[in-house]
């Protein structure tokens, strides 16, 4: 379907010679952000129909086509003759035609405008339109094809620029596959089970079942819209143990090693977000669209081993964004979705979840337009790949000691050892003893071999 991946993110590039009939759907979260977003102050007048649109698009597997021209367009029809740019072209607010539609439709037209009664009928006649076996786009094979004939450079259009904005746009927005499932461009971490997984995290059986009543059965009919981040200020065998004698859990706790366990599950609310104390102007906004109730009946948790001062490794920034991923890919939730714990509270939690938040925040977004910053590894040889170190050694962490020892050893030695051919050595860990006998500081300078 596509010529490239983006860099770095696996994800394919759409171009010109995508056939546009391919383009696919994304999730109704992405959707909705695509959708929402106007190009001046405010949200787009297609928000409030966002949900039944993207029904329509998605039902001929056209949505992410759809709110690439929508913008392209109208810029998701905020370029109406009421709120355009001066010089930019413009349709009548009255004609709700966000795809600029021309000729005579239900409401007749304004000019060469056709009218709708609303953007969920505009959908509707748009998907005819491209869809329509005799109609003008049969003939037509790739997005440049499409364009070609939706807005002709005879028309005045620049047909190159429209290409490469909707290409553009498409991008934006995560594929989803026939499952329903979007693509998850970050790693997939191991996964424990506390029903089963337990003993590992230093529990009894009764010890777990406790914790897994810990939760609201059922949502009591809500579903979840939120994340909310956390981090758990101590080890999660501790947290663990501590919630077996209060009233309190997550729907999963993510380690230090990457791992995640799962507690709650997702279709119960979690015993997380509910000590509201003067809540963020964002947190303000989740407790008003849950009318008031208990934030955990529509809020999804994450618990982060450790502190809210740490410098979290690479490979454990992969697995929040891969659990937020995965979360936005199955429920309406978008970015605009994932809050801080000190968003709900101020008070006691002004620090939950430390600087983590901005930075998983960032990944999902550069990952939303197409491909993830690479980390840099000072002292990486030039030999090794960067997708090896995480992937051998998951705590890595850019310009953290132990990890430039790791590499050290890799330099040194023309090889890079598992995670399993070494160990901390010290009180505290100062060295890392390797399989073969040899010791590294934490300056990453060779100080002895066996």
């Amino acid at each position: 379907m596509r010529e490239r991946a983006v860099p770095g993110s696996g994800v394919p590039v759409t171009t010109g010679s995508t056939p546009w009939r391919e383009t696919g759907d994304t999730t109704l979260a992405a959707f909705r952000e695509a959708i929402g977003r106007s190009i001046g102050a405010g949200s787009s007048p297609m928000a409030t129909e966002a949900d039944v649109v993207y029904g329509t698009a998605a039902a001929a597997r056209l949505s992410r086509l759809a709110a690439a021209m929508a913008w392209h367009e109208t810029k998701n029809f905020s370029w109406n003759c009421d709120t355009a740019p001066a010089g930019f072209p413009c349709i009548p607010a009255a004609c709700r035609n966000p795809w600029a539609v021309t000729g005579a439709a239900e409401g007749g037209q304004i000019g060469r405008w056709a009218v709708y009664r609303s953007f969920a009928t505009a959908a509707r006649a748009w998907v005819q339109r491209l869809t329509d076996t005799a109609g003008p786009y049969a003939g037509t094979r790739t997005i440049a094809d499409l364009i070609r004939v939706y807005a002709p450079a005879t028309d005045g259009n620049d047909e190159a620029e429209y290409v490469a904005t909707v290409c553009r746009e498409i991008d934006r927005l995560p594929l989803i596959g026939g499952n329903g499932v979007a693509t998850n461009p970050f790693r997939a971490p191991a996964i424990y089970e506390l029903y089963r997984d337990y003993a590992g995290f230093g529990l009894t059986q009764a010890q777990a079942i406790r914790i897994g009543q810990n939760k609201f059965v059922g949502r009591q009919g809500y579903k979840p819209s939120a994340i909310v981040l956390h981090v758990q200020e101590g080890t999660t065998m501790g947290s663990l143990a501590y919630w077996s004698t209060v009233q309190a859990s997550s729907t999963v706790m993510v380690q230090k090693d990457g791992s995640v366990l799962r507690v709650i599950p997702e279709a119960d609310g979690p015993w997380t977000n509910g000590d509201v104390q003067k809540p963020s102007a964002k947190g303000q906004q989740l407790i008003s669209r849950l009318g008031g109730a208990n934030l955990n009946l529509g809020t999804l948790s994450v618990e982060m081993e450790g502190y809210s001062g740490d410098v979290l490794a690479d490979g454990v920034i992969e697995t929040l964004c891969w659990v937020c991923w995965d979360w936005m890919t199955r429920y309406p939730i978008g970015l605009s979705d994932i809050y801080r714990h000190a968003d709900i509270n101020s008070v006691t939690r002004g620090q939950c979840p430390g600087a983590y938040y901005d930075v998983v925040m960032g990944r999902l977004q550069a990952a939303q337009q197409g491909g993830q910053p690479a980390p840099s590894w000072p002292g990486k040889p030039a030999w090794l790949p960067d997708s090896l170190i995480v992937d051998l050694f998951p705590e890595a962490a850019p310009g953290g000691p132990r990890t430039n020892a790791w590499l050290a050893y890799c330099g040194r030695t023309g090889r890079a050892p598992r995670r399993v051919t070494f160990h901390y050595k010290g009180t505290p860990q100062e060295l890392i003893e390797f399989s073969d006998g040899l010791l590294i500081d934490k300056a990453a300078k060779v100080v002895g071999a066996a």
